[in-house]
This record gives C-alpha cells, structure tokens and sequence, in this order.
C-alpha cells in the first residue's frame, strides 16, 4: 500500500474510477442525443448499372461495408444520423443536369450507386433537381470516403448554388483527405447545422 505524505492512496477517492466514468459518458451520451441531427438518406441500386444487369452483389457489398459504412460512422461521431432506406429504381441520364431517376424520395439525399455518374468521369458527384437533391457515385470508382464528401456539399448548399471561394475552400480541404475536410466544418458547427436545415425542409 503505498502512500503520499500521510495520505494512503488505498484509501483516497479515485476521481477517475469507473463508476465515475460511467457517470460521465451517459453525461456526454444524453447531451449528443439531445443535439442531434436526423437526415433521411435513400439509396438506389441503379438496375440500368452494368449494361441492364444491375449492381452486382460485390458491388453493392463494396457499397455498404466500405462506403456507406464510413459515412454513417463520420456522420454519427459528430452528431449527425444518417436514417438509410432503400428503394428499386433506375438512372436514364446523358448529363447530370436533365437525368431521370426512378424510386427517389423527396426530403432525403437520394444516393445512386451505379457503374458510371452522368456526364462525367468523376467518381462522385451531386445535385438537385427539381427541389431533390442526389448525390451519384460510381461504384467502379469511388473512394470510401466519397460519399461523406459529396453529403456534405449537399448539406452545405452547393447543390442549389455555387458561392466559388467556399467551393475551393471546401475542395482544398476535403479532396485530397476527406475526413480533414468534413471534420473542420464539423468543428465550426455548420456541417451540423446544415444538416439540420435540410432535414427541415
């Protein structure tokens, strides 16, 4: 048993005991539910994807353990849920701004996961159509933190209109490391807060 002064640690109050830090984490717990933000994301397995064929089983694997898996875990460490629904539907496209996706839900991020995203080689890309918003992601392509980047965009607004300066801003933050990007605007709020906003609309 050892001792400090006169003080017998055996006996002293453990500040950091594990009751105590039970006590704290349903503390830190209640308060993130309480904080928390709700956006509704529906996914769409192109069937059009590989030549009519439709996702292969790995391809929607590779989506949902990798991709999907990481955004919801990004999202949800910072007080955001990500509420993923599915539903059949289909992309006819010959660019990005007039194509044409069956089985969308609007007041959700309509997420296409498909072979190719319209009009462009990028491996991801958003937009809102129609008062919709949709981000596309080629399965072929795309990074496992593609998905969280483009949801962001979407919550901040760059869907419906381009302000360019928070564009590169963005860009020089969250391309070339994603979860960089997306945790400083989770530090300042405004990724939370532009969640929020569009779960109410």
């Amino acid at each position: 048993m050892g001792s400090v002064g006169d003080i017998e640690l055996a006996n002293a109050a453990d500040p950091f005991s594990t009751e105590t830090d039970r006590a704290l984490d349903a503390i830190a717990q209640a308060a993130q539910a309480q904080n928390q933000v709700t956006v509704n994301v529906n996914v769409i397995y192109d069937r059009n994807a590989n030549d009519g064929n439709g996702l292969s089983d790995k391809q929607k694997a590779a989506f949902q353990s990798g991709i999907l898996k990481s955004a919801v875990g990004e999202y949800g460490s910072a007080g955001v849920k990500l509420n993923v629904t599915y539903t059949p539907g289909s992309l006819d496209d010959s660019n990005l701004s007039n194509a044409k996706i069956s089985g969308a839900k609007k007041g959700a991020v309509n997420v296409i996961v498909s072979d190719h995203v319209p009009g462009t080689t990028d491996s991801a890309a958003s937009k809102t159509l129609n008062g919709v918003a949709y981000s596309f992601l080629n399965i072929n392509a795309a990074s496992k933190g593609d998905l969280g980047h483009e949801l962001a965009h979407v919550f901040l607004g760059h869907t419906k209109s381009i302000p360019n300066n928070e564009i590169a801003r963005f860009a020089k933050n969250a391309v070339n490391d994603v979860s960089v990007g997306i945790s400083r605007l989770i530090f300042t709020g405004r990724l939370r807060e532009g969640a929020r906003a569009f779960g109410q609309e």
